[in-house]
């Protein structure tokens, strides 16, 4: 349908038509160019007065014959119709590639929009939006889409978000089967690395404590002075594989004042708890298949640049190595670990700016998420390629968007501002950024994945999903500790959500003797129900696993009810939750 013909000057990027149709703002049109081509083209403004309507178009470009999206090389001419851009048309020309990662549809239209998986992956991404906005869902939206492909995963996440890509996304089912798509979760490929006594599903967190004189300067909360640096390389040189302990000992030996904070230092990189003897393995943290998780939360800022950059440090090298696989890294709140310079530096800082600058030649792909584009470090937000920009209002992050999106035109600006929730503008699949709405996700999101309160109780419950307790220690990492092969054992349990006074909290019992169960990992057990609730109180999620495989499920041998009425005589039982807990135990 012929919607105008193009009026006044116009050049190969864009030009105004005079509107004889239904036409609106951001609407697509195509235009038959000299050389042989309709191109797609984007109405990005209109206007009107008296006697006329008016639309400012900008080019997208046309697809050749070798599947490449160009601009054309001629000027359009003035009286040239410009036609209703059909679908088919759209889709031949912004459907790149349907094996790469599906992230939405076009909006306004059916059109699925894929982003190109080498270029996100060694050209590095950036996904942008003011808090509140859909940023870490977009991010969760592009995770799964890279589950799917096995690529090796790295999640920096400091508020730990991303454990809910063990878990599928029920809630949105029925959005889901309106795209073929179905609810699915990663239980399979997630692990999860941090304090377990905050984060009880995590394995714990450690670092190699034999460090190059060169890294310990670099770990050292405060700047050294050169004198302490002297004193801690000589110190260095006189031992062999040294532990912060055997440091802190023949420092006290030394004569100089320059030991005491050096010793200060070292005893509070000792108090964190990361490092020991063995530290993180990290083959088992880059693998084909995996996407481990870097949970932070609950470490303070300090500790959390101290361990992005120890862990991006030594992956860098072992990747320049060729010793782990490529692989992809998301880093959340990027304006914390990589800093602009006039906010201040971060630990992790000078690290991610060589990965953006030096990640691709090596097959190390960086995804940076931010709610402050402003206070990114500005050389490594414009090494991304590939931005997804959600609603965004600061006027300086606006401003430095700009300075780095290219093609973004000032409507586009403009247009980020009012951008709906859940809506994109995504740059790096043509010249031009595209508006997108970002696709239901198949995993639950964030914080509200199993926080299963009485008043409102949202548990996940499919015939098939089996809903379990692991234990902290992934059963490959016990089964390096201990040297035995071990199989999965599930034990049939009952998590109960107690009162006392005006306090509740959970305990978990199992249906073998109806014992609390204190300590998965350490297998200890309470025989009898103490009056005082921190005795028994757990702090275990319960995870819904579909498909999950085990050696032998045990069946109860006391009930449910049993365990109810033996309690019930000390505490005021509020609900209970049928689960089994996962025991590893030797094969022989």
């Amino acid at each position: 349908m012929i919607v105008g013909k193009i009026i006044g000057t116009a050049n190969t990027k864009e030009f105004k038509f005079l509107v004889t149709g239904k036409i609106k703002k951001f609407d697509y049109v195509q235009v038959y160019n000299e050389n042989g081509h309709y191109c797609l083209c984007q109405v990005v403004e209109l206007s009107r007065d008296d006697e006329k309507k008016v639309a400012d178009c900008i080019v997208l470009g046309f697809k050749d014959s070798d599947g490449l999206i160009k601009l054309p090389r001629e000027p359009f001419k003035p009286g040239t119709e410009v036609l209703v851009a059909s679908d088919d048309f759209i889709k031949e020309v912004i459907e790149i590639q349907k094996n790469g990662l599906f992230i939405g549809f076009l909006e306004g239209k059916r059109i699925p929009v894929y982003l190109d998986t080498n270029k996100l992956l060694t050209k590095h991404l950036a996904v942008i939006a003011k808090s509140g906005s859909g940023k870490s869902y977009a991010m969760g939206v592009i995770t799964e889409e890279i589950l799917k492909k096995d690529i090796p995963l790295l999640i920096i996440d400091p508020h730990g978000e991303y454990s809910s890509l063990r878990f599928p996304n029920y809630d949105s089912e029925e959005e889901l089967k309106k795209i073929g798509f179905k609810p699915i979760g990663f239980s399979d490929k997630v692990v999860e690395y941090g304090d377990p006594q905050v984060n009880p599903n995590c394995a714990p967190l450690r670092l190699k404590e034999n460090l190059t004189p060169e890294e310990f300067v670099n770990l050292f909360p405060a700047k050294l002075n050169s004198s302490q640096q002297v004193m801690l390389y000589n110190v260095l040189r006189t031992l062999e594989e040294p532990t912060i302990d055997d440091i802190i000992l023949a420092l006290e030996t030394e004569n100089s004042s320059a030991k005491i904070n050096l010793i200060a230092q070292l005893k509070y990189l000792k108090n964190t708890g990361l490092f020991d003897s063995q530290g993180i393995i990290y083959s088992e943290l880059i693998k084909k298949g995996v996407c481990s998780i870097i949970n932070l939360k609950g470490y303070s800022w300090d500790v959390q640049t101290l361990i992005v950059h120890k862990i991006l440090s030594d992956l860098f090298l072992l990747r320049k190595r060729n010793e782990v696989p490529p692989f992809f890294c998301i880093i959340e709140e990027a304006h914390n670990f990589c800093p602009e310079r006039s906010f201040g530096e971060a630990k992790s800082s000078q690290i991610i700016r060589t990965i953006a600058s030096e990640g691709r030649k090596f097959g190390l792909g960086l995804a940076i998420v931010s709610q402050r584009p402003a206070r990114v470090d500005k050389n490594v937000l414009s090494q991304c390629s590939t931005q997804i920009i959600l609603k965004t209002t600061n006027p300086n992050d606006l401003k430095a968007i700009s300075n780095s999106v290219e093609g973004l035109t000032s409507e586009s600006e403009k247009e980020i501002r009012n951008l709906p929730i859940g809506t994109a503008i995504v740059s790096g699949v043509l010249d031009r950024p595209l508006f997108v709405k970002i696709r239901p996700r198949q995993t639950k999101h964030g914080g509200d994945a199993f926080n299963f309160d009485e008043s409102n109780e949202k548990i996940i419950d499919k015939p098939d999903a089996l809903p379990l307790i692991k234990p902290r220690i992934p059963k490959k990492d016990l089964e390096i500790i201990t040297n035995k092969k071990l199989k999965e054992v599930l034990v049939p349990a009952v998590y109960l959500t107690l009162e006392s006074g005006n306090k509740k909290f959970k305990v978990l019992f199992d249906l073998i003797n109806g014992f609390v169960i204190k300590d998965i990992d350490k297998r200890t057990y309470l025989k009898e129900i103490p009056r005082e609730p921190a005795e028994m109180e757990s702090f275990y999620k319960i995870e819904f696993v579909q498909d999950y495989k085990f050696d032998k499920k045990l069946e109860p041998k006391i009930s449910e009810n049993e365990v109810v009425s033996k309690v019930d005589k000390l505490f005021k039982v509020v609900s209970k939750r049928h689960c089994f807990f996962v025991l590893y135990a030797p094969e022989n």
